[in-house]
């Protein structure tokens, strides 16, 4: 399926959930589901956490106050850390759409 994302829109391939901390704690299934992609990311405690992944496709930019386009600083196969606030499923993938806002920095 080949989707172009509008405005400020990324479409996220996410890298899978680690379920062990650096120092060997292993998290229960309630801070990672196996599969976020299932409904328990409707639930609180999940929609604070932040997931990596690597942007496939990017919006052309938001619409400014002036009319013109402003870009965005994400582009396509940048490996960023964005939030599950306002995370949208897409059908049939294993990616996911969020807006530019969401994104919180960039992996290095």
């Amino acid at each position: 399926m080949n989707i172009r994302p509008l405005r400020d829109n990324l479409v996220v391939r996410p890298f899978a959930l680690e379920r062990t901390t650096p120092g060997g704690i292993v998290l229960p299934e309630q801070i990672t589901p196996k599969n976020f992609m299932n409904d328990d990311i409707e639930k609180p405690y999940f929609t604070s956490h932040c997931l990596t992944g690597e942007a496939i496709a990017v919006g052309p930019g938001k619409i400014g106050k002036n009319g013109k386009t402003q870009p965005l600083e994400v582009a396509v196969g940048d490996k960023i850390q964005f939030s599950m606030n306002g995370l949208k499923k897409i059908p049939d993938s294993d990616c996911v759409m969020i807006q530019e806002a969401s994104v919180v920095g960039f992996v290095e």
